[in-house]
């Protein structure tokens, strides 16, 4: 699986997604960390600051980060929160990486100015 989604074929959410169904209980053992490391248009160290966002969010230790796995994020108990958690820290890295310009999932659309959507459309563009 990891290296469908390092292909681009699925992306982390999917992955999750799957494992949240009820076969989908090979791909809960998959380290979150790794999951979101082999993903294209991220490194090591944003999968880290992600899953540390996460775990803070969640009230847990963010030393955590390379330990969690799948299933710790679909565990009954805590599985709103820290899927919506989850979720927020994959948007805010695509979110981060468009501004950037960096291509995510073979996204090649070119912005319609720089700094869009976050920055006013300059005079003179259309």
């Amino acid at each position: 699986m990891l290296v469908a989604v390092s292909d681009g074929v699925f992306t982390p959410a999917q992955v999750v997604e799957m494992a949240a169904r009820s076969n989908g209980g090979t791909l809960r053992p998959i380290f979150l960390h790794r999951l979101l490391a082999v993903a294209p248009g991220w490194t090591d160290a944003e999968a880290d600051r992600s899953l540390r966002q996460l775990l803070t969010v969640c009230d847990s230790d963010p030393g955590l980060c390379r330990r969690i796995t799948v299933s710790w994020l679909l565990n009954p108990k805590a599985i709103r929160s820290r899927t919506l958690a989850f979720a927020d820290a994959v948007r805010n890295h695509e979110l981060a990486s468009r501004r950037t310009g960096e291509d995510s999932y073979g996204d090649d659309r070119e912005s319609p100015w720089p700094g869009f959507p976050f920055t006013p459309q300059p005079t003179g563009t259309q």
